[in-house]
This record gives C-alpha cells, sequence and structure tokens, in this order.
C-alpha cells in the first residue's frame, strides 16, 4: 500500500458524528485562511450515501462489482482489516474515534509564490489517534521499505505535539486527539500557534461568521472562499472580465458575474432531509447596488418566472425571466461597438422581410417571461423511423401584445413555405381542445439530400396561442400536450426564482431507452458479455436511472443577497 493510500485514508475515510461538547477542529485555522471546507458529520455522509437505495442500485451493476474487485480496492480492504484488527474495534466504530469530530480543510493562495494548505482531522480519543499514529507509521516505514524508497520518515516530540516529517512535501502534526495536514511546516507552527492562544482564527473573522451563517440548517459539507482574494490573483482577474464582456454570458449571466464581482465571499454547502439531498450556493450580495447594465436583467418586482410545463414523458422543465425588448433597447451599452453594429445591421436587414416591423417592435411585443420544455415522443406521425432518436422540444413565450401572435405566426408560415418547395413538407390547420395548431408534416415519399438517417422524420414543427401564450413545438404530439397544460394553468403567482429548473428521471429513461440497441450493442462490445447477460445489465441500468427522481434548480436574486439552490428528490417525479 502506498504512502499516498495512507494518507487518503487519513483524510476522506468515512467517519462518526461529532459529538456537541468535541473541540472544534476550525479552531486550529489562521484568520489568513482564503479558504475553508468543513465535513460536519463524515458518519452522516457515509451512512446517506452507502445506504441510500440508489446507490445499492449502483453496486449491484457489474461494471461496478468489476471495478471494487479491482486490486487497488482489494488493498485498501485489507489494510481496513488490518487496522481493525491491530486496533480491536470495527471500521466504522473505529473511525468514530479517530474523526468523530469532523474533517477540515484550509488554504492560503494569494500573495504566496505556491498555495499553502492544511488539514485537521479531529478525533474523539488522545489515546486512541497516538495508536493510530504510531500504527500508520509503522505501516508506512513497511511500505517504504518494500518500494526501496530513498526518503525517511522523521518524528520529533515537542511537549504533547509530535511533528512527523515525510520528505519537504508533507508535513504531519499530531496535538491531542486531532490531526494536522500540510504541504508547509510554517502552516502547522500557525496552526498550533493559533489553536494555543485562542486568538488570531478564522474564527474571529467577522466576513467568515457572516457567510458561515448563510449555509444550510445541518449542512454535512460545506465550503467558504474569500472572493475578495480571489480577485487578486492576475490570471482570474483577466479571464474574469474576459467572461463579464462576452455578449452571450452579458446577456445569460449578467446579473450573476455582476453579484461574483461585488461579493466579498462564498459559500456553498451540502445538506439532506430523509432521503433527499439539497445543495446552496450563497452570496451576501444581491440586487442592492447592481449595475443598470446587470440590473436590466432583473424583474422589477419580485415576479421572477411562470410555473413549469410539465407535459406527458417530460425530461426537463425550464422557466426564466428575460426581458428582451430592455436588451435590445439598450443595446449600446450592453455590447461592444462591433456587436451592436451588427445588430443595427441585423434589424435593418430583417426588416424588409417583416413588411418594415422592426426587431425592436416585435420585441416590444412579446413578453418577459420564458419557458422551454424537452419530452421523449411516445408516438411518431411517420411509418419511417429516423436512426437517430433526438426527443421533442418545445418554447413558450407569454406576450404583451396580441399582434406579436400574428406576426411570427406570418414569419413562421413564410418559412413553412420555404420548406414546403425545399424539403415536401405539408402544412395542416388540426383543432385541439379549442385551439388551432399550424403544423408541418415532412412527406416520407420525398427524399432530402443529406438526410440519410432520416433525422427529418423526428419533427413535425408546430406553433399556437394560448391565452396570451405562445407555443413553438418541435411535434405536433408536444404541442397538443402543452395546449392542454396551458388551459389547465391557474393564474398561480410568479415565483421569486428568476429561473427554475427541473430534470426528470422517468422522462430521462424513457429517452435512455429509445436508444436501447445501441446501449446493447456497446455493452456487448465493451464488456465482452452474451447477450443476455448484457441485457440484464442494460435493463438494470435503465432501472436505476428511473429510480433517480427530479433534481431542481432556482435562482434567486434577493435585494441582498443571492440564492443557487438544487433539490436532488430521490423516486420523486
Amino acid at each position: 500500500m502506498s504512502r499516498f493510500t495512507l494518507l487518503a485514508l487519513l483524510w476522506f475515510f468515512p467517519a462518526g458524528v461529532r459529538a456537541g461538547d468535541m473541540p472544534d477542529p476550525l479552531r486550529f485555522v489562521p484568520a489568513q485562511a482564503e479558504l475553508v471546507a468543513k465535513l460536519e458529520s463524515p458518519r452522516g455522509l457515509y451512512d446517506f450515501v452507502y445506504k441510500h437505495s440508489a446507490f445499492q442500485d449502483l453496486l449491484r451493476l457489474d461494471v461496478v462489482q468489476a471495478y471494487l474487485d479491482g486490486t487497488n480496492v482489494r488493498r485498501a480492504f485489507q489494510l481496513i482489516e488490518y487496522l481493525e484488527k491491530e486496533m480491536g474495534q470495527p471500521r466504522l466504530e473505529l473511525l468514530d474515534e479517530l474523526t468523530g469530530g469532523g474533517v477540515v480543510v484550509a488554504a492560503k493562495f494569494s500573495d504566496t509564490k505556491e498555495p499553502i494548505a492544511l488539514g485537521v482531522i479531529q478525533g474523539k480519543s488522545e489515546k486512541r489517534m497516538r495508536q493510530f499514529v504510531t500504527l500508520a507509521l509503522k505501516v508506512l516505514d513497511h511500505e517504504l521499505a518494500r518500494l526501496d524508497a530513498k526518503g525517511k520518515v522523521k518524528v520529533e516530540t515537542r511537549g504533547d505535539t509530535d511533528i512527523i516529517r515525510l520528505g519537504e512535501a508533507l508535513v504531519i502534526a499530531r496535538h491531542g486527539a486531532a490531526l494536522l495536514v500540510s504541504n508547509k511546516e510554517q502552516a502547522i507552527n500557525k496552526a498550533l500557534e493559533v489553536e494555543k492562544d485562542n486568538a488570531g482564527g478564522v474564527l474571529r473573522v467577522s466576513q467568515f461568521q457572516d457567510a458561515h451563517r448563510q449555509r444550510l440548517p445541518d449542512a454535512l459539507a460545506w465550503v467558504w472562499v474569500n472572493m475578495e482574494s480571489v480577485h487578486k490573483i492576475e490570471g482570474f482577474k483577466n479571464g474574469f472580465e474576459a467572461f463579464r464582456l462576452n455578449p452571450v454570458f452579458v446577456v445569460s449571466l449578467g446579473s450573476f458575474t455582476d453579484v461574483l464581482a461585488r461579493t466579498p465571499s462564498l459559500t456553498f454547502s451540502v445538506a439532506k432531509k430523509g432521503d433527499d439531498l439539497m445543495a446552496r450556493l450563497a452570496l451576501p450580495k444581491g440586487r442592492e447596488g447592481m449595475a443598470p447594465v446587470a440590473a436590466a436583467f432583473q424583474p422589477a418586482d419580485e415576479r421572477g418566472s411562470l410555473p413549469l410545463l410539465k407535459p406527458r414523458r417530460v425530461n426537463s422543465s425550464i422557466s426564466y425571466y428575460l426581458d428582451l425588448a430592455k436588451i435590445w433597447e439598450n443595446r449600446h451599452h450592453f455590447f461592444g461597438k462591433n456587436e451592436a453594429e451588427a445588430l443595427d445591421k441585423f434589424e435593418k436587414d430583417t426588416g424588409k422581410y417583416l413588411g418594415g416591423l422592426t426587431v425592436g417592435k416585435l420585441l416590444q411585443q412579446t413578453g418577459k417571461y420564458h419557458r422551454l420544455v424537452f419530452t421523449q415522443p411516445e408516438k411518431s406521425p411517420y411509418k419511417t423511423k429516423p436512426k437517430l432518436d433526438i426527443g421533442a422540444f418545445a418554447l413558450v413565450l407569454d406576450m404583451r401584445e396580441p399582434a406579436f401572435a400574428k406576426t411570427i405566426g406570418t414569419g413562421l408560415r413564410a418559412l413553412g413555405l420555404i420548406g414546403t418547395f425545399q424539403f415536401g413538407m405539408k402544412m395542416v390547420e388540426e383543432k385541439h381542445a379549442g385551439h388551432t395548431l399550424t403544423t408541418y408534416y415532412f412527406n416520407e415519399n420525398s427524399k432530402v439530400p443529406g438526410d440519410n438517417q432520416n433525422i427529418r422524420f423526428n419533427f413535425s414543427p408546430c406553433f399556437t396561442t394560448v391565452g396570451n401564450q405562445f407555443v413553438v413545438a418541435s411535434t405536433s404530439e408536444l404541442g397538443k400536450d402543452l395546449v392542454d397544460c396551458l388551459v389547465k394553468e391557474t393564474a398561480t403567482p410568479a415565483d421569486p426564482a428568476t429561473t427554475r429548473m427541473q430534470f426528470f428521471a422517468e422522462g430521462i429513461a424513457a429517452g435512455v431507452r429509445a436508444t436501447h440497441d445501441q446501449i446493447l450493442t456497446q455493452t456487448i462490445l465493451s464488456q465482452g458479455l452474451p447477450a443476455a447477460e448484457a441485457k440484464k445489465q442494460v435493463e438494470a441500468l435503465f432501472r436505476l436511472v428511473q429510480q433517480l427522481g427530479r433534481v431542481e434548480f432556482d435562482t434567486v436574486y434577493g435585494q441582498h443577497d443571492f440564492r443557487f439552490d438544487v433539490r436532488w428528490l430521490f423516486g420523486k417525479n
């Protein structure tokens, strides 16, 4: 077993929940730390992951079993069994003793020639920690001798602290029931000094205290980053500025980059609730103080986004706020000179085909709320099957003025007319739930040059209007499903989140199942399995994907804070 495997065990092996009166390993972290991460409950994280039904299903896959039967994994378990035997406790009880107080990683990366890292593992018992270190050194000496390594382990005792040097790259200190690890000895000395004097540590830094309160309640793990230090790094500063000036990111992430540029810190935390997993990225800056350019991408009130649309066999659904009219009006402020001039030319050229109607006027007619939907089709209007299934998708826009539907409908009909001549498409006016869908179908008797895979038969594009919502869908089936959703939709208040997304495992599983033959062939070839065994593995994979539930994303710009929340709801669709 190499020393790297041994160190990995020291750092990452699951352990027990920290007792309420156990010393906090954060007491060793100096105030100069610019990144701090903590695993609050290693044993809790282990239990959540290992005992979760989805993880147990994953373990049953042959490809995972083959990995677990590999040489490195078997050696790791042999080492664990050796530690259990020598220390006289089962692995989880033993690791409760060794890391029950939590694990902390801290780093300083600015104003230094190379990053300085510090790790702290807080155990429950000084006796057991001392015993473990002695045993670990014995194993390491044996491994170095086996490898005929030139470097030697040096041990120095300072009062009740043992200093262990592994060459010049790693220093370890056992202080009471705590184990400290760093790439610099001065970092170990500073940590011991901070703990002894009980002053000057990161726990006393007001910025850290404020950010620490933004983590999720009962967080299993969290990370804090001093962004003021990050922005001092020349490479990050230059890259970030280039990122902010990119027109694509100005439109998609303009508000977030503004908040990120102003925030003194960020906090990322992970927590569990039952079988579900939650994560949050939090910044202590929000709309207040936001630059006018960035504020243009935010609603004036709390109406952030409309409810998500969830038609049958939905894979993912997205709802977001974006006032394209305001962006167009201020394009000379948002974009560079070349980009703005290109947009002016685009407006002039397209006006020729819109009967003099400008892009600006068209965008004034459309609304500020947009919804995207991706689904797995159930039935195809064609007998010809495409060789590549790409699913169905749709865009739903709200309208400020009813004239938008007429204007854009005229443009889409013009495109459809071109498709009729070039691809043999046929336009059909279809009635559904009291609404008219204008749908275009490909002629199955006509060949289209360049489409040898019959990709076109994934599409039967359509558009329609339901109230103040304009729908454009890639298939008539999805168009009709969305009409049903919009007809039933009530006047639900908009959510404060400016962007909401949900991904549904059941719909994704249906999409994966549509490629069953390709996945089966790949499994047979890659693993060398008989067809019957490969089929069992593929079916197990489908079941696993289907049980993953749904993942939700919410982006919220508060007056004084920003939150990006992720919720993984297992088994829920």
